[in-house]
């Protein structure tokens, strides 16, 4: 599978796609504006594995990974902390 689009995150339903040995290369997106092309390999258990490949090459992220979830927010509309 080849996306041409950035993600955050590599989506579950991505690897659900892919038989034993199949591969992914995509870019991921990090904070500060990295990123870097990556591809990983579908093993028997289901994990995926790989390595950045060291190419610098930037897509545009995919539409449900360009802005980071909203906290949670309780029945007062204040904004909770997560517990550390």
């Amino acid at each position: 599978m080849v996306a041409t689009c950035a993600v955050r995150h590599i989506p579950v339903l991505w690897l659900w796609q892919l038989r034993d040995g199949g591969t992914i290369t995509t870019t991921l997106c990090g904070w500060m504006l990295a990123s870097g092309l990556i591809r990983l390999t579908l093993a028997d258990d289901g994990t995926a594995t790989g390595r950045f490949t060291g190419d610098t090459i930037s897509y545009m992220l995919a539409r449900p990974q360009e802005r980071l979830p909203a906290p949670p927010s309780s029945a007062t509309g204040a904004i909770s902390a997560p517990a550390v």
